[in-house]
């Protein structure tokens, strides 16, 4: 009752401090249970505990356990496996001790209560990655290798095809310089008296003037095929050009 001091009977279960691990003993907490405190709830009361002075308790500031297992390495709320021999992890609190082996942890140090028993696969897991990396990277440079030998062969076919076509460009510039010469000779004589040219029909200057005709005729031919010629080795080296630019942004895994 208010205003007045009376002793409440209580159960006492001894177990395990507040501060103390509770996790790798497996027991529980020591237990208060107070009886039949028949305080009136419309009434200010208190619950005063007096212990003897020779069983005092020792008071000792209680372990932050989600503290102690932060790690400055990792974002807040995560544990930190080390790892040792392959790379450190970061997983989530909740992860911890969860019963459960993280691939992410390959030390095994994700589960310390027993509830799970994880060999350090470390070194295993570590030597794989160094392999599969060192594979990568051969694969790197054989890709890289071919791709510049591709790049330098058609470098050199570019160059060689190009050669071709300007010694074929002077060619049709010889023949069109020839052409225009045997073509002004020709106007010269035909602009020479109707009466000259028929007395001259049967002359040596008939035949060659025949001659030349034919042979306008046969330069006209050769310089259309040269012109054909020089069309094929510019479709050629159009896909050429279009390979070696691929192939330059192409990666080759063997």
């Amino acid at each position: 009752m208010k205003g007045s001091s009376i002793g409440l009977d209580f159960d006492w279960k001894e177990g395990v401090a507040a501060t103390g691990s509770r996790r790798s003993s497996g027991k529980s907490a020591t237990e208060l249970r107070i009886k039949d405190a028949n305080s009136a709830v419309i009434h200010n009361w208190d619950l005063v505990l007096e212990f003897e002075s020779s069983k005092g308790c020792s008071v000792t500031p209680a372990i932050d356990y989600d503290a102690a297992f932060q790690s400055p390495e990792c974002p807040l709320g995560q544990f930190y496996c080390r790892n040792e021999g392959h790379i450190p992890s970061c997983i989530l609190r909740s992860r911890f001790n969860d019963g459960v082996c993280d691939p992410e942890c390959c030390d095994g140090s994700d589960e310390t209560d027993g509830k799970a028993n994880c060999p350090n696969r470390c070194k295993e897991v570590g030597d794989a990655f160094k392999k599969e990396k060192a594979e990568e990277e051969r694969k790197t440079r054989v890709g890289s290798s071919i791709r510049d030998g591709y790049i330098k062969h058609g470098v050199k076919e570019k160059a060689k095809i190009e050669g071709e076509i300007e010694k074929i460009k002077g060619e049709i510039r010889r023949l069109q310089e020839k052409e225009k010469a045997v073509k002004k000779s020709l106007e010269v004589l035909e602009n020479a008296e109707a009466g000259e040219i028929e007395r001259k029909k049967n002359s040596v200057l008939y035949s060659k003037l025949t001659e030349m005709q034919g042979a306008i005729k046969a330069l006209r031919q050769h310089r259309s095929n040269l012109e054909g010629h020089i069309n094929d080795l510019s479709g050629i080296l159009g896909d050429l050009s279009v390979r070696i630019l691929l192939f330059s942004e192409t990666r080759f895994d063997y």
